[in-house]
């Protein structure tokens, strides 16, 4: 069934012995109980050579055994044709599509739900869309590698989403070769792509981002996977690298949706700051009932940023002895790292609710979405966010209900929408297209339909528009 949120991984190195420094001039922020344990990591760089581990690092989620029929379709009716663009005039799910923007194919026993509301996010945001798009060497098609299949169907997609935009045309687009480079890429034993069964969309998700990092990688002739990396202090202490670091190159993955994060301790009582892990997410996990908790009964909590580091805060460590520590229990800060010759903020920030079921009340859902802001100030998530970076728009959400995912997301010429208004808004079911209206209608749409938001993708101010603009 469903997951309830997008999975996020951590690298990291040998450990190293940590310095005395001032306690930071910070405000005290409450404490939540533990939400959950820390996620392992492994040496691997950001579970890069590992798939399935990094979409099981992230947390202890709730799960429901798959339906042997989702609703997601029936039985198999017809093989999707080669093509990328449905044959025009055809019926629902079989060609044309139904609404004021183009949709995706999916057929009865396909199960593409989970995604189609991948794709149709991820091209709502042509920052990435169209970057990922300029970067693809030409040589890509000469090879079998699965990473490369995944990266250059991914590109295939996207840009019949584009003939079909600029065009005006309104038909379908099949996600065929996609659906099948994933099955490759996580075949064999635990494989979580199959074709014709239905998957998870937060780890479909992940694994695109993982595949398309790899597949930019400078063996690859990826068009600027030699930038400059976040650089590596000899002297630095604690654990960890960021992605870039471990893997000596920097892609058009980790520019728009990387967070190089550092966490550490620093001692209120004596000082020494102590337990510092350094690694890169895609996603920022938040558990949908402990952001209802924080708004709601936690001292200082106002935004949605307050109760996002409220819920990081909670996770509380001893002073490290070890390095000259005292023992005292102290707070888990989380600060955004620089990265050489980029910016410390990513220029889209996905954030991951997780649910306690896979079928909530609509009660709940109203709670949680009566908390979520269209708007986010990263500087009060992450410290050492840059003050000069602008604040984020929500442009993109993925949904599920039941078993099946259905998405919103923002008109592509509603950049300067007004922000009290949230936006023109679309929903995207598959073949199906409807004008929503502003953010409200989002959440009235949610309610009605029972539907749980898993991933929240919000775009940095000056991120808007596409590629190379």
């Amino acid at each position: 069934g469903p997951a309830a949120a997008a999975k996020a991984g951590k690298s990291a190195a040998s450990s190293g012995g940590e310095s005395p420094v001032a306690p930071a001039d910070e405000a005290e922020w409450p404490t939540l109980p533990a939400i959950a344990a820390p996620p392992p990591v492994d040496a691997s760089g950001f579970a890069v050579d590992d798939l399935n581990a990094a979409l099981a690092a992230s947390m202890v989620e709730t799960k429901r055994p798959k339906a042997s029929k989702p609703r997601d379709g029936g039985e198999t009716r017809a093989a999707l044709a080669p093509d990328v663009v449905g044959d025009a005039g055809a019926g629902a799910n079989d060609g044309q599509g139904q609404g004021p923007a183009a949709g995706l194919v999916n057929r009865d026993g396909e199960y593409n739900c989970f995604l189609n509301v991948v794709i149709q996010s991820l091209w709502h945001l042509p920052r990435f869309s169209g970057a990922v798009q300029l970067e693809l060497p030409d040589t890509f098609g000469a090879t079998r590698d699965p990473d490369v299949a995944v990266a250059a169907s991914l590109c295939e997609v996207f840009a019949a989403l584009d003939a079909e935009s600029s065009s005006g045309a309104t038909g379908m687009v099949a996600p065929t070769t996609l659906r099948k480079a994933l099955a490759v890429l996580t075949s064999g034993k635990g494989a979580l792509f199959s074709e014709h069964e239905m998957a998870d969309a937060s780890e479909a998700l992940e694994a695109i981002f993982h595949a398309v990092h790899r597949a930019l990688a400078p063996k690859h002739g990826g068009a600027r996977a030699r930038r400059a990396v976040s650089p590596i202090k000899s002297n630095s202490p604690g654990r960890g690298l960021f992605l870039d670091q471990e893997c000596g190159y920097r892609s058009i993955v980790h520019e728009c949706f990387g967070m190089d994060v550092e966490e550490y301790m620093a001692c209120g009582e004596c000082g020494v700051r102590s337990r510092t892990l350094r690694y890169t997410k895609f996603t920022h996990l938040v558990p949908a009932t402990a952001l209802v908790l924080a708004m709601e009964h936690a001292e200082g909590v106002i935004t949605m940023e307050d109760a996002m580091r409220h819920i990081d805060g909670s996770d509380a460590k001893a002073c490290d002895r070890d390095v000259g520590g005292c023992g005292v229990m102290n707070s888990i800060k989380h600060a955004l790292g620089g990265a050489g010759g980029g910016d410390a903020a990513p220029r889209m920030f996905c954030l991951g609710l997780a649910w306690d079921s896979a079928s909530v009340e609509k009660e709940q859902i109203v709670a949680t979405l009566r908390h979520v802001s269209t708007t986010l100030d990263l500087g009060q998530v992450y410290e050492r966010v840059p003050k000069t970076t602008p604040a984020y728009a929500l442009r993109c959400v993925m949904c599920y209900y039941g078993e099946h995912y259905a998405a919103f997301a923002r008109a592509d010429d509603d950049d300067d929408a007004d922000a009290n208004d949230g936006g023109r808004w679309r929903s995207f079911d598959d073949a199906t297209t409807k004008k929503v209206g502003g953010w409200d209608d989002v959440v009235r749409a949610c309610e009605k339909g029972r539907l749980q938001p898993c991933v929240l993708f919000y775009q940095r101010g000056d991120a808007a528009g596409a590629a190379g603009k």
